[in-house]
């Protein structure tokens, strides 16, 4: 078994807090994700999954509330990000704290 807790979700399922935006994540929209954010936290989330499928842009704004997100809990996986969005991800170093998804 892995011990690295990106890679090992917690298997309870309870545990577990899904954010799936849709559109653009930027300054004038980030605020509900990060109200979801803290929700998650607020109810002992230990991972949160965001679900960047109908996702179309992102600025930093979003990168602030995932890396806050990855302050907070044990697991913060990003799934289906964009070519755009993983590459976004990457080149700010995100990667080394975040699981990305396909």
């Amino acid at each position: 078994m892995d011990d690295d807790p990106q890679l090992s979700p917690p298997s309870d399922a309870a545990a577990v807090h899904r954010i799936a935006p849709a559109g653009e994540l930027d300054v004038a929209s980030i605020d509900p994700v990060r109200d979801d954010v803290d929700t998650a936290i607020a109810q002992g989330a230990t991972a949160i999954v965001f679900d960047l499928t109908e996702v179309t842009f992102l600025d930093s704004s979003a990168l602030a509330v995932f890396a806050y997100a990855a302050r907070h809990v044990t697991v913060v996986q990003v799934s289906n990000p964009s070519a755009l969005a993983r590459r976004v991800l990457e080149e700010t170093g995100l990667l080394d704290v975040l699981h990305v998804t396909p």
